[in-house]
């Protein structure tokens, strides 16, 4: 019986084994499936963490005021992690702010003690992500493979329709798996009931 992928190269070979390839031992093995590889999985990968709001991709992180002047119209600079792919909201007190992404700089209007916090989307280790993303990922593979290697196109524009309806599933059951919203905790209620 055959394990989940839970490596990066785990899930490469994956795509490799249903493209009818040769595997890989590592990204800089000398091979053409590699090469290719080692050029693309990171952006696929990126990519297909971008399409949704993944839940297992979310986090909230307090993040640290940056000392200096924030340009026009902000008045705070905050250094945003490293790992952080989006910013998907700001909140200060629980109460979302608007802001800006400047790189890897977050400019908000926040006074100087306010902890401000993100929530970010961000790539968590490849063992940790549910099987239907692990799909949607080798299916996106396969659709950069079958052109790349085998000048199979028609079943790489096949494997990408395959990858969208799958990125579509998995979104829908990332979406549905979390606890429902309060509405008795929004902020604003909050006021209105003192």
């Amino acid at each position: 019986m055959s394990t989940a992928p839970a490596s990066d190269l785990d899930l490469c070979n994956a795509a490799l084994t249903r493209c009818g390839a040769q595997t890989i031992t590592s990204f800089d093995d000398g091979t053409t499936e590699s090469l290719i590889l080692a050029q693309n999985y990171g952006q696929v990968v990126a990519d297909c963490l971008s399409e949704s709001r993944w839940k297992f991709a979310r986090s909230q992180r307090l993040l640290n005021r940056l000392s200096g002047v924030a340009p026009l119209p902000w008045s705070a600079v905050y250094q945003l992690p490293v790992d952080a792919l989006e910013v998907e909201g700001v909140t200060v007190s629980g109460a979302p702010i608007e802001h800006e992404r400047l790189a890897d700089k977050l400019l908000c209007d926040a006074a100087p003690d306010a902890e401000v916090v993100a929530t970010i989307l961000y790539r968590p280790a490849t063992s940790a992500w549910p099987a239907q993303f692990r799909e949607f990922v080798i299916l996106r593979l396969c659709a950069v493979l079958l052109p790349a290697l085998a000048d199979k196109f028609s079943e790489g524009a096949a494997a990408a329709q395959a990858a969208a309806l799958k990125g579509r599933r998995a979104a829908l059951r990332s979406a549905q798996g979390g606890t429902p919203t309060n509405p008795f905790t929004y902020p604003i209620k909050g006021a209105r009931r003192g």
